[in-house]
């Protein structure tokens, strides 16, 4: 018996036998070639679906080897490297979500190796949003989270409430419509974030809201402070507005003489063009509640000093009417007493 050692390659041999009546010769044909060994692939676990799923067979021992991957929806891929020296990629599509058994048969003609994993494909995060915005609430009621995700397979929920409470939920699939409700009752008024997320091995979606908690507006009301007695056309006049209990408010006040303002200043100054009898009312609000106060005020006709006072009088006959004229200088709204030194009097009035 003879041994030899082939490189890789095709070989014709020939054999002869003598023998001292005749001579054989033979001839065969050997394919000497390397086996299959040491395969190695990487496989990602998760995929999106319609997303393009890749593996990738490394470098490794084997001539000549046909390589067979099933990617278990009823595709496979077949490919020949006479040799594999650099990575080479495989890649299919799936269009539906759900786990698939995927092989990869290395195989030549002296050998062969089998590889095996499994891929999961999932929808990715879609839709997430919020129903409707954060209410506001009075401290010590609940606050309603309402939200709604269209879909996603496998998706894991966290609620994050601003306050160091946190939800968590999962793993769960979207068949076509996820609405949710969550509620959560603040310790202490504020404003806080509500930050919403929702993920899965392939994606990742986050939505954020402020949740508002206040103190319902109580005991509020308005005075109109003026320096003097009376209130006169043109004089500045201070609205000064008082609340016992509630956060972060916010006033309208209507003047009454067709101008209004909106405010948070506790104090506003006001003046009026024009004498009349005004209502002064005062709408206070906030995210939760809502108080209103009012106050009537005079406005007078502005009165000047009487300044140039003198009276005349004309020389007349005993039965005539004696004319007298009263000359003021300036002065405005005024009553005139006439004390005739006969023991009558009458009276005049002067209105500007």
């Amino acid at each position: 018996m003879l041994f030899r050692s082939y490189s890789i390659g095709r070989y014709e041999e020939e054999a002869t036998v003598r023998g001292p009546h005749n001579t054989l010769k033979d001839t065969t044909t050997i394919v000497a070639t390397e086996g299959v060994a040491n395969v190695t692939w990487t496989t990602p676990k998760f995929v999106a679906t319609n997303a393009t799923y890749t593996i990738t067979i490394h470098p490794h021992k084997g001539y000549n080897v046909t390589y067979v991957v099933d990617f278990g929806a009823g595709k496979s891929n077949t490919m020949q490297k006479t040799r594999l020296d650099n990575d080479l990629p495989s890649s299919y599509v799936y269009n539906s979500s759900g786990s698939y058994n995927i092989s990869l048969y290395a195989i030549n003609m002296i050998s062969f190796q089998i590889k095996a994993c499994y891929v999961t494909v999932q929808d990715i995060v879609l839709g997430l949003s919020f129903y409707e915005p954060i209410r506001p609430v009075p401290l010590g009621n609940d606050t309603k989270v309402t939200w709604m995700l269209r879909q996603g397979n496998g998706v894991n929920i966290s609620i994050d409430f601003g306050d160091g409470d946190f939800f968590h939920n999962g793993s769960f699939d979207i068949t076509y419509l996820f609405a949710a409700m969550n509620s959560h009752k603040y310790a202490a008024i504020g404003e806080y974030t509500v930050a919403i997320n929702v993920s899965n091995c392939v994606s990742n979606a986050s939505i954020e809201e402020i949740a508002i908690v206040e103190l319902p507006l109580n005991g509020v009301t308005c005075n109109v402070i003026h320096a003097n007695r009376d209130i006169e056309v043109n004089e500045t006049v201070t609205v000064e507005i008082t609340v016992q209990q509630g956060t972060n408010p916010e006033f309208y006040i209507d003047f009454g003489d067709g101008s209004a303002t909106t405010t948070r200043e506790l104090s506003v100054k006001h003046l009026y063009s024009y004498y009349a009898f005004f209502n002064v009312s005062i709408s206070a609000y906030n995210n939760v509640s809502r108080e209103n106060a009012s106050q009537e005020i005079q406005v007078h006709k502005p009165v000047k000093p009487l300044i140039g006072f003198n009276v005349t009088c004309l020389h007349t006959n005993f039965t005539d009417n004696t004319p007298c004229m009263l000359n003021i200088t300036e002065g405005t709204d005024f009553k005139c007493t006439w004390n005739w030194a006969d023991g009558k009097s009458s009276e005049t009035h002067f209105v500007d």
